[in-house]
């Protein structure tokens, strides 16, 4: 293999991971979404419920 070939995919490798790098911080962050929403559905389901009584 000559060098420009090895540098070639050497790009190509890391480009790939800072694209799955880039998929885990998104993934991570709509998680946090997700959690943050679900905690705030309960707070106020909570709340509606000590209002109801």
């Amino acid at each position: 293999m000559n060098s420009t070939r090895i540098k070639s995919i050497n790009g190509v490798l890391k480009a790939e991971i800072g694209a799955r790098t880039m998929l885990i911080k998104l993934v991570k962050n709509v998680e946090k979404q997700i959690e943050n929403e679900a905690k705030h559905q309960r707070e106020s389901e909570y709340r509606n419920q000590l209002l109801s009584v």
